[in-house]
């Protein structure tokens, strides 16, 4: 792969691939090309996040349609070596995240997918893209699971941030977090059950999202 053609993304987003049940296997280093591919977006690349992601699913019996997927996130890094991040000196501290999901993005079970990014100063310092755990019946319940995946990392993040600058006698940061789906802002802010959504509104993530919202250090607001 020294000398492979770069292309410009790490997934093909035209080729959907889906486990196979074929009792052979591709003639490939696959697991020792993921794992390293885990490494890196871990430490430096989030960008690949969700694409390591996606070819991991397939670890028990890669075929060559996944082998091709591999391939492609290397020949994308081909392209991108000089890409890293950069992290610059601030007066004022500003960290926010992002939070979004596809929904049944998996064509095997029809699970969906979250991912979350939080910027501090401007720059990356914690990303993730995770398949849910269940199937997702509508778009905003799929980000609502993604949102509540965000919260979770953002809070414990955040609490870390102030303590560091109480330390030094300063005030801490607001956590914001943006979403681009307004009902799923809607269900973390309104207190009564969203008939589409009750599955999920009545867990336990919900009273972690509105203790989250309901905090003045604390928003979640609406991506433009």
């Amino acid at each position: 792969m020294d000398d492979c053609k770069a292309v410009a993304s790490p997934v093909d987003m035209s080729s959907r691939l889906v486990s196979s049940d074929a009792t052979t296997k591709v003639d490939a280093p696959f697991r020792e090309a993921v794992g390293a591919l885990m490494h890196l977006t871990t430490a430096t690349r989030p960008d690949i996040a969700f694409a390591v992601g996606y070819v991991s699913r397939f670890m028990e019996n890669p075929q060559e349609e996944h082998w091709v997927a591999v391939k492609r996130i290397f020949r994308y890094l081909q392209g991108t070596k000089t890409h890293g991040i950069c992290y610059k000196p601030s007066a004022r501290i500003d960290f926010r995240g992002y939070s979004d999901a596809d929904w049944a993005g998996d064509l095997t079970d029809r699970k969906s997918t979250s991912g979350y990014t939080f910027l501090l100063l401007g720059a990356p310092v914690s990303w993730g893209s995770k398949k849910q755990p269940s199937v997702s019946l509508s778009t905003s319940e799929a980000e609502y699971i993604a949102l509540s995946l965000a919260i979770q990392e953002g809070k414990w993040i955040h609490r870390l941030l102030c303590e560091i600058v109480m330390a030094a006698n300063e005030e801490g940061p607001e956590l914001m977090i943006h979403e681009d789906n307004q009902s799923c802002i809607k269900m973390t802010k309104n207190p009564v059950n969203h008939g589409r959504a009750k599955r999920i509104v009545s867990s336990t993530i919900t009273s972690l999202m509105r203790s989250s919202a309901a905090k003045s250090s604390s928003s979640i607001v609406k991506l433009r």
